[in-house]
C-alpha cells in the first residue's frame, strides 16, 4: 500500500454495501480457510458484498469455504 492513504480499493471492508452496486461481474469466489487469520473480515466483506450482488444478479456466485 506504501503511502496510500486507506480508501474502498485499497481496503474493501471499509466500503459500505451500496458501494459495490454498480460493480460488473457475473461469477464471484470469496474464500478463506479455517486458520485464516483476516476469516472474520473475509466473511464481512462477503455478506456486504452478498446483499448488493445477490438483488443485481440473482444468478451470480458467492461463497466462503471452509479448509
Amino acid at each position: 500500500m506504501g503511502n496510500a492513504k486507506p480508501d474502498h480499493y485499497n481496503q474493501p471492508i471499509l466500503a459500505p454495501s451500496s458501494w459495490w452496486k454498480d460493480i460488473v461481474v457475473k461469477d464471484v469466489l470469496i474464500t478463506g480457510g479455517d486458520e485464516e487469520v483476516l476469516i472474520d473480515e473475509i466473511r464481512e466483506f462477503a455478506a456486504k458484498f452478498k446483499v448488493c450482488g445477490s438483488m443485481r444478479w440473482p444468478w451470480g456466485f458467492l461463497a466462503i469455504t471452509r479448509s
